[in-house]
């Protein structure tokens, strides 16, 4: 029987890379210093509505060229220095902290992702401001340009992931533009190419639906439900 490689990365281009690098480790750096922060987040669920509002409290320890905090990327004045002298004009860089030289790096160009491919796994519905409570990664992460790299440049999502206070577009590079990061030598940057087939999709997708059936059954009583970690014997 011919093995299908449907779903294989192998059969995929990479059309570019998502963007990411050190997030603080075992204790995360954190944008907003608490939430719900009226106007910016949901009151109910926390999650951001406002994705526009810049945070002034943005935690960050220690010095690092480029910091990946609740989805969004920190940098220093030497990395927007490097984007500036790139000829990079479609990015913005507000100021988060002036006495450390702290830029928050903000692609204005959108790519849009292809949700029906993609198949991101998305948790819950808060009642109050409408939006899934989590906007988790899914089989992959494909984007509805031509099948072909993406011109030189930074580039955010469309479409919005995470969970509450840590909701944000995916950074994108184009592969062009990941060479010259490197050869900069930036340290402690993650580069995941666009797209990257999880094999373990379907399982995770399992897991994920089942843990949050068992929740609403919790919380409409119908099933005094504990996590495994409660129950002894």
């Amino acid at each position: 029987m011919a093995k299908d490689l449907s779903r294989s990365a192998q059969i995929h281009e990479t059309v570019g890379f998502e963007f990411a690098a050190y997030d603080g480790g075992l204790q995360p750096f954190r944008y907003w210093s608490e939430s719900p922060v009226a106007g910016v987040h949901c009151p109910a669920c926390h999650g951001v509505i406002d994705h526009e509002a810049i945070s002034s409290s943005v935690s960050v320890r220690g010095r690092y060229d480029v910091s990946y905090v609740d989805g969004h990327l920190v940098v220093s004045e030497r990395f927007r220095d490097f984007c500036i002298e790139s000829g990079y004009r479609d990015v913005e860089f507000p100021c988060i902290d002036k006495r450390r030289s702290l830029f928050e790096l903000r692609p204005t160009r959108i790519v849009d992702v292809d949700v029906e491919r993609s198949e991101p796994i998305m948790l819950g519905v808060c009642l109050r401001c409408g939006n899934f409570d989590c906007y988790l990664e899914g089989r992959a992460m494909f984007l509805r340009v031509a099948d072909e790299p993406l011109d030189d440049g930074f580039y955010r999502t469309d479409l919005i992931f995470g969970c509450s206070v840590g909701k944000h577009p995916k950074i994108v590079v184009a592969p062009s533009t990941r060479e010259k990061i490197v050869k900069k030598g930036f340290s402690r940057l993650f580069f995941i190419p666009i797209p990257t087939i999880d094999p373990e999709f379907e399982k995770r997708k399992e897991e994920n639906t089942d843990s949050e059936k068992r929740e609403l059954q919790r919380l409409r009583g119908n099933l005094r439900w504990r996590p495994k970690s409660w129950i002894r014997g």
